[in-house]
């Protein structure tokens, strides 16, 4: 590791990885650092902050009444047709802290830094111009045209815009340009992401949903399954299809019960009726005399004697036979 050290006579010490230690001359009188307000102060404002006479003019009109909307405009376009930085800053800065929702204007003032300084600079107007109004279709539009024009090739910074916007306004009504937008780049960049941005699409309500929903049925009919999940997905489907086909079982198991216990209790409430209107006990009646004559013991019968059992083993002595017109009693 490389350590420097700075001594009071001008010369420091450098220690390099080899533990050789070599001396360097540092200059005495360091430069002040640069602060970017305040260049131009000894030689006055520069080119970029004088307003011409047409801007002076009004400057003083949008000072005096700040409502006068026309004046703003007028504003804009003569700083815009000149050109100068600094007045384009001050004039766009100005109007959009008061109207913060006309997103043209927001726009026009990320294309003057992006031709007058760099991407970098229109990139903080445009995330400027979101925060100040997140539901803006149309300027989560221009930012995510102006990113893809920008970062063309970096999937991560493109994929990070699209996500942003649709958080922001996905469930707007005209939010389905963003969204079909969304869902094509994603068709040509990963196709394994398509049918949960698809999922996530369609359960918006948002205009033109048919049209959407058939150009789904399109893609699932002509793409192959390898092409639309991987083995995790697959997996995942199956394992909360069984979840599912679990919980509809039990739940129709469960209905069927209750359907069948509310029968019988409707039978039985038919029968206590019919009971009632006749005059006979009910069913709760019977079942009380059922249980009464299960309690009764049934009555012990005396066994025969020992007489008894002999006469029943002794045949009869008197035995009468009388023919009489070929009939026969015994």
């Amino acid at each position: 590791m490389e350590c420097e050290t700075e001594t009071p006579n001008g010369v420091a010490t450098v220690e390099t990885n080899d533990d050789e230690v070599v001396e360097v001359e540092v200059p005495q009188n360091k430069p002040d650092m640069i602060v970017l307000d305040d260049i131009n102060d000894d030689d006055g404002p520069g080119p970029d902050e004088i307003p011409t006479a047409e801007e002076k003019g009004f400057w003083k009109a949008v000072e005096d009444n700040p409502n006068d909307f026309a004046s703003w405009t007028y504003l804009l376009q003569v700083v815009e047709k000149n050109g100068k930085l600094k007045q384009i800053q001050k004039a766009f800065s100005s109007f959009l802290a008061l109207y913060p929702y006309c997103y043209g204007y927001w726009k026009k003032y990320a294309d003057q830094m992006k031709k007058l300084l760099s991407n970098d600079a229109a990139y903080e107007v445009y995330n400027e111009a979101v925060v100040a109004i997140p539901l803006s279709v149309d300027l989560w539009t221009y930012f995510i045209h102006f990113i893809a024009e920008w970062k063309e090739g970096d999937e991560n910074e493109i994929r990070t815009i699209y996500q942003r916007a649709v958080a922001a306004c996905g469930q707007d009504y005209r939010s389905d340009k963003i969204w079909e937008a969304f869902v094509e780049w994603e068709k040509q960049t990963d196709q394994y992401r398509v049918l949960k941005l698809y999922k996530q699409f369609l359960g918006c309500i948002i205009q033109r949903h048919q049209y959407h929903f058939d150009k789904f049925r399109e893609w699932i009919f002509f793409t192959p399954v390898k092409d639309m999940v991987n083995m995790e997905d697959i997996k995942e489907l199956l394992t909360r299809h069984k979840a599912e086909a679990e919980r509809r079982r039990i739940e129709t198991e469960q209905k069927i019960k209750e359907e069948a216990e509310r029968a019988r209790k409707a039978a039985e409430e038919e029968r206590r009726k019919a009971a009632e209107a006749e005059g006979l006990p009910t069913a709760d009646g019977e079942q009380d005399v059922e249980m009464e004559e299960e309690t009764t013991e049934p009555e012990k019968k005396e066994e025969p004697g020992e007489e008894e059992k002999e006469e029943e083993g002794t045949p009869k002595v008197e035995e009468i036979t009388k023919v009489c017109d070929h009939r026969v009693y015994i």
